[in-house]
């Protein structure tokens, strides 16, 4: 193999032929290690897999690439392997480190750092990179504070670099952040000051990051996650856009990166722009395929012609196009539903009606919708998740919507054994890892994906429906998709409203019982059109607002409560930054409050039919001298003030809940939700400045920034979402 590769002149030509030797060598390694073979003969006369690394690392350890290079390798160490190949790097990076600082004590005073610095300090960061790697599930303690130590050295690196260039020491930023959210990720369940302790730590990590690279893709994308997931939207969406993100990155990361969390923070006019933006980005495409498709051809390049031809194939049937389209339908709708219900019915039409082009077109739509083709081709998913960091794991359940960002927080706030770093569970960081065929983890992303927007596509057709739009259907038209909804949930509603009660209960799934709640509003909705046609269903509507008045109660009474286990809304003091509370709040008032009022408003035009048609039967009994039999219970027709009164008990109690959120907004100023935050987290003693509180990488200072920013998008979030509440409940007086 040697003589395979001669050593050239040319120092990277050189580099290039070493790399490609190594990679050969470790690739027959893999293969033939399963067999019981060794290409170089037995572990114990070559050193086993751990030399080879090291031997690695040795040659071409300054590669910006070589810790991707030895990834997939990595994760196929034994525990003993992986123990043996970190001693011996862990060895070698203290001597790299004295070299490093050597290199970096004669280029002190320079302008430009030389190519032999940036070199050693490369093969330093492969070291460490790699180290962290092969730390399994538990990293070691000082894992961040070996990275911080060796970034403080290099700060000197950033210079000569302009601001939007990635500089070589960007990566190691990234690094510390996943070093410092592992090394707490252990104790998340079990401390939530810890867990929220660490998530402090990051964002300070990345901030710092920011400041001296403003333009590094990696680190914005991250903080724009972090912030979203905490409900500073504002945040959220700003550093997104910093990227200049546009055309077709609107489908491949903007709709799982910053879609869901302007949803889950309420903040519906971003969320309608970017929706806007997408659509133009379909339609523009749409408009000029035939021509470019036709110069392709005239232009003799023909293998363009078949590459443009798959594209155009696979925004035609995208998921994540039908997913955005389902989105923009519903906050179009609930944009103007505080206007009225005649508002919301006419946009809910003219939504539905470009809600279906969209699903119409090409193949896709059909296998979105039909449980019968889930498994087949014809859907696309075109979502690139390896811009998400190792520590965030992709959210299929929600699609586009805010569900993701609740499951998120579940999943965080989870008791998992299995919640260590394992290097093979971050499937998504390879380049189109969603469409991979060999990794099952990927098949569950895009079944997930499926269901989530197919859920969101009937239930924005069952709202037209349940608003009165023209041709709905009456209440078997509304049933049906009802019935198709909940089954793309995994519920089966054909034996009656005790499966719904049943989805309430227990902990965790918070988006689920948000789901949950919509589907019983229209479950019950179709059995009041039914009613007020005079198709009977009275006992049937019965039982549904029982059921419906005990989600409500179950949401009230358990979900935010403080001092319920699995409660959504922590300690009043501690509400902020407090996890999922913020987002928890906003998405309930979006998807259930503003949802159900518009649903509820729609009840009293039907109360009110039903009670004209009441009066008719009784006044044909009266003339007919009352010798007709009454009607069977199970189509009895209900008494209108049942109904009625459901709606103000759902009017009441959420007037109860705003007025006990009210206070968290009106009390508290950013500013001073900041110094509070640092001193508690001081006090406890989870917070460790130390390690990062000297030169650029992090002070109290920036800690103070980090939170003052994070309260006033918290704060924010809220007061938007007790302003929708009360403006939607105000529809019901």
């Amino acid at each position: 193999m040697e003589e395979a590769f001669p050593a050239p002149g040319d120092e990277g030509e050189g580099k290039r032929r070493a790399r490609a030797r190594h990679l050969i060598g470790l690739d027959l390694h893999a293969r033939l290690r399963p067999l019981g073979r060794h290409p170089d003969g037995p572990p114990a006369s070559n050193g086993g897999p751990a030399s080879k690394v090291l031997s690695f690392w040795r040659d071409c350890g300054s590669n910006i690439s070589f810790a991707s290079d030895v990834a997939d390798h990595l994760d196929l160490f034994t525990e003993e392997e992986a123990e043996e190949a970190r001693g011996q790097l862990s060895r070698e990076f203290e001597a790299m480190l004295a070299e490093l600082e050597k290199e970096l004590g004669e280029a002190e005073g320079e302008n430009n750092v030389s190519s032999r610095t940036k070199k050693a300090f490369c093969k330093a960061l492969s070291a460490l990179e790699v180290n962290f790697a092969l730390c399994r599930s538990r990293p070691a303690a000082n894992a961040a504070e070996e990275s911080i130590g060796l970034f403080r050295r290099c700060v000197d690196l950033y210079r000569g670099y302009d601001e939007r260039e990635n500089t070589i020491a960007d990566p190691l930023v990234s690094l510390i952040a996943s070093q410092v959210y592992w090394g707490g990720r252990p104790a998340f369940a079990s401390d939530p000051c810890r867990r929220m302790h660490t998530l402090l730590n990051v964002l300070v990590v990345l901030s710092s990051g920011v400041d001296l690279s403003p333009y590094n893709s990696e680190m914005l994308l991250s903080l724009s996650l972090l912030f979203g997931h905490l409900g500073a939207s504002e945040l959220c969406s700003d550093l997104f856009w910093k990227l200049d993100v546009k055309y077709v990155q609107l489908e491949t990361i903007g709709a799982h990166v910053l879609l869901p969390c302007l949803l889950a923070s309420g903040n519906e006019r971003e969320a309608s722009k970017f929706c806007d933006r997408h659509q133009a980005f379909h339609l523009d495409h749409n408009r000029n395929a035939g021509d470019t498709f036709a110069m392709t051809f005239a232009q003799g390049t023909f293998l363009e012609s078949v590459d443009f031809n798959g594209l155009r194939s696979r925004l035609r049937d995208s998921a994540t196009r039908f997913a955005v389209a389902a989105e923009r339908a519903a906050t179009r709708v609930l944009a103007k539903g505080a206007q009225g219900l005649s508002q919301a019915a006419q946009v809910a039409q003219v939504e539905r009606r470009e809600l279906d082009e969209v699903l119409s077109e090409g193949l896709g739509g059909d296998v979105l919708l039909d449980e019968a083709e889930a498994g087949s081709g014809g859907l696309h998913f075109n979502q690139d998740l390896s811009v998400r960091p190792e520590w965030f794991r992709p959210v299929a359940e929600g699609a586009a919507g805010p569900a993701g960002v609740l499951r998120w927080w579940d999943d965080l706030e989870a008791e998992d054994s299995n919640q260590g770093r394992q290097g093979a569970a971050f499937w998504w960081s390879k380049p189109n890892a969603c469409n991979s065929l060999g990794e099952e983890r990927a098949s569950e992303y895009r079944q997930g994906y499926r269901r989530g927007a197919a859920y969101r596509c009937e239930l924005a057709r069952c709202l037209e429906a349940a608003l009165g739009g023209e041709g709905c259907g009456g209440g078997a038209a509304l049933r049906a998709g009802v019935e198709r909804a909940a089954r793309s949930l995994g519920l089966d509603l054909s034996s009656g409203p005790g499966v719904l009660d049943a989805s309430l209960v227990g902990p965790g799934e918070t988006a689920r019982k948000l789901q949950v709640m919509q589907l019983a509003a229209l479950a019950v909705t179709a059995n009041l059109l039914d009613c007020a046609s005079g198709a009977g269903g009275g006992q049937a509507l019965e039982q549904g607002l029982s059921a419906l008045e005990r989600n409500v109660d179950h949401a009230v009474d358990q979900l935010f409560a403080s001092d319920v286990k699995g409660g959504l809304l922590p300690d009043p003091s501690l509400c902020f930054f407090g996890g999922k509370g913020v987002v928890a709040v906003s998405t309930y008032v979006r998807e259930v409050v503003a949802f159900h009022s518009l649903v509820y408003a729609r009840w009293s035009d039907l109360a009110g039919e039903l009670k004209k048609r009441q009066r008719k039967e009784k006044r044909k009994q009266a003339k007919g001298g009352g010798g007709s039999e009454p009607p069977p219970p199970s189509s009895a027709s209900p008494d209108p003030k049942r109904v009625r009164d459901v709606v103000e008990r759902f009017r009441d109690r959420h007037a109860v809940l705003g007025a006990r959120l009210e206070p968290l907004c009106a009390q508290h100023d950013a500013k001073a939700l900041a110094s509070a935050w640092l001193d508690s987290f001081r006090q406890s003693g989870e917070l460790s400045c130390e390690g990062l509180s000297r030169q650029e990488l992090g002070d109290l200072g920036k800690y103070e920034d980090v939170l003052c920013g994070v309260a006033e998008g918290q704060v924010g979030t809220l007061k938007v979402a007790l302003d929708r509440m009360a403006k939607f409940l105000g529809l019901l007086k």
